[in-house]
């Protein structure tokens, strides 16, 4: 009896975008994730729009994507405070297996601004694709309080008070995601975030719970009466003793200077930066400086917020800022993943 060929099915689309001619009488709907995206041209009609070609596949690139070894990618949501939940994305080494007693190390990645999402179907290779595949890290994604997509009431729990709520959230979950999955290496934990991610990242860090080992701050906003009024005056209000005073002096990382002594910190800034002005990190290294707290820095002249044109060398100074974290946390004597008895 001949056998029929089996081709893998395309997962559905989860994630589209949509654009409109003009006159509305076409559009593209653009397929984002979770599978590789495509995107088709519709005649707008009713009851159906009508498919007048598809116009880009991305053949090549699925060609590509299937002689790869890609992150296995588990999304979960986790109970938090105030009786909520949390949207959680893992990103695991191709190799791992739930069943072995190998450990990786866990690296979270943090925005938390308000509104945002980093947990979505959309479709990406990144450099988290590069951390699970090339360095073996678990990377993990959490939406918590103040993310959207989930409701006004999450939403609007960061209101007047900008590194509360949301920085909680990222340590409960993390904690949480460490002492339930066994093959998470308790002693290698690190946080990392850009512009508000870096204002989170350095939040985290400093908290006495103690959560993560070490942390990299990108661009990060370090005081809210810097920043750009129009963004920081519709969450925080105002920053006087008849408004929000105590909001901003509270979401003041440069306060918290000496929570990171004995912790590894590296802080990175583009010197060109017209978003988060170079200002921000400098203020926070005069009192990193003052409270006799050790840290690591770079500022990339010239650059901007995106750091275009030096992101090879960002990267690659991140990754071995994590490696150097990882390993004063391993001594080398041991084999790196199968004990994790020290604590």
């Amino acid at each position: 009896q001949k056998k029929e060929k089996v081709t893998p099915t395309e997962p559905a689309c989860l994630y589209h975008n949509a654009i409109f001619s003009p006159l509305s009488t076409y559009y593209v709907l653009e397929c984002l994730g979770p599978g590789i995206p495509y995107n088709s041209l519709y005649k707008t009609a009713m009851p159906k729009p009508n498919l007048v070609v598809n116009l880009q596949n991305n053949t090549k690139l699925r060609e590509m994507v299937a002689k790869m070894a890609m992150p296995q990618i588990k999304t979960f949501p986790v109970q938090i405070s105030g009786g909520y939940q949390a949207h959680v994305r893992l990103h695991l080494p191709p190799g791992l297996r739930e069943d072995e007693i190998t450990r990786y190390p866990l690296v979270v990645q943090v925005y938390g601004g308000p509104g945002s999402q980093l947990v979505t179907e959309r479709w990406r290779i990144d450099w988290n694709t590069y951390l699970t595949g090339h360095k073996d890290f678990i990377i993990a994604q959490i939406d918590g309080r103040g993310s959207g997509g989930q409701g006004h009431s999450l939403l609007h729990k960061v209101y007047y008070k900008l590194g509360s709520v949301e920085v909680a959230d990222q340590l409960e979950v993390t904690e949480y995601l460490r002492d339930t999955l066994h093959f998470i290496d308790k002693r290698r934990v690190a946080v990392w975030g850009w512009s508000y991610g870096g204002f989170v990242a350095a939040l985290a860090l400093a908290s006495p719970k103690s959560v993560f080992r070490c942390a990299i701050a990108v661009a990060p906003v370090t005081n809210w009466k810097l920043y750009d009024s129009a963004y920081t005056e519709r969450y925080m209000g105002l920053p006087n003793v008849t408004d929000n005073y105590k909001g901003y002096d509270e979401a003041d990382v440069s306060k918290k200077a000496h929570l990171l002594r004995d912790k590894m910190f590296y802080l990175v800034h583009g010197s060109a930066d017209d978003n988060v002005h170079l200002q921000q990190s400098m203020a926070l290294v005069k009192s990193l400086s003052e409270a006799g707290t050790l840290f690591r820095q770079q500022i990339y002249p010239d650059e901007s917020h995106g750091l275009g044109g030096v992101k090879k060398h960002l990267y690659r100074s991140m990754g071995q800022f994590f490696d150097d974290c990882f390993q004063k946390q391993v001594p080398p004597e041991f084999k790196a993943g199968l004990r994790n008895d020290i604590e």
